[in-house]
């Protein structure tokens, strides 16, 4: 076989790779117009009615966390609900745990100096700080940080795997995670759930995962979760979404929304 027909051959391969990956665009261009911008239209809806009747009732809804270099667990009021517009199959739903404290973190290393401003920057703390040598010539910091933590709930369609995506910040003491969810199981249910999680009430919103645990690891890891927190810290209740599996039932004939829609009333 000569030059040519090898060059031939090469061509007839990119013409098929390119038929393939043209037909696989369309797929995803079709998923995405059909299925993933509505849901996701739906779900900015859902957020946003959410947003409107949280900042409107104002729940009594606390949440935890610790801050390196302050002892004990501190408490926080969860409010100031805002959604940011839909645009392009992604918005975020941002919401704020506060308590008008403000926080001295005193570092004496430069190696806890750089851990305590990295910390800081990633979890998106407000803070004053104040860098100096101490009488040993040791670098040294001091912090006063803001009882103010931003929460964000990150929604992305994802068209490669035909998902989508949530990625949630600060929730619950700092973490981060993503859950990824199929648009099929994205209905009214789903909407109960994720209403629930913001408001810290028992919840299966996790469950909708579509990378799941079993059961027994779901049960070990919560469990190794809730013994991780409680060590050391006095008996405070641990974060929302590593409580017993069980869940209280939703009200009879009602929704989450709902219920927040008559007491708006």
């Amino acid at each position: 076989m000569g030059i040519l027909d090898d060059l031939k051959k090469e061509a007839e391969q990119k013409k098929v790779r390119e038929g393939e990956e043209s037909l696989l665009r369309e797929e995803r261009e079709r998923f995405m117009r059909e299925v993933l911008d509505p849901t996701m239209r739906g779900l900015f809806n859902f957020c946003h009615d959410l947003s409107k009747h949280l900042n409107y009732v104002n729940p009594d809804i606390n949440a935890h966390y610790r801050i390196p270099g302050v002892r004990n667990v501190q408490d926080f009021k969860q409010g100031e609900y805002f959604v940011e517009d839909y645009h392009e199959g992604h918005f975020t739903f941002r919401f704020i745990c506060s308590n008008k404290q403000k926080y001295r973190i005193q570092t004496n290393t430069d190696a806890d100096l750089e851990r305590i401003k990295d910390f800081l920057w990633r979890r998106g703390l407000r803070y004053q700080s104040r860098e100096y040598f101490d009488s040993s010539y040791n670098k040294a910091g001091e912090f006063h940080v803001e009882g103010r933590v931003q929460i964000d709930l990150e929604f992305t369609a994802r068209q490669d795997n035909q998902s989508i995506e949530i990625k949630i910040s600060n929730y619950g003491d700092f973490e981060t995670m993503t859950v990824s969810v199929d648009p099929v199981d994205v209905d009214e249910r789903f909407h109960d759930e994720l209403g629930r999680f913001v408001m810290r009430q028992p919840n299966r919103f996790l469950d909708y995962n579509k990378f799941k645990f079993t059961d027994e690891q779901r049960q070990q890891l919560r469990q190794q979760l809730r013994e991780q927190f409680l060590k050391g810290l006095g008996g405070a209740e641990p974060p929302p979404g590593i409580e017993p599996e069980e869940a209280k039932p939703a009200a009879a004939g009602g929704s989450l929304l709902g219920n927040l829609f008559r007491r708006d009333k």
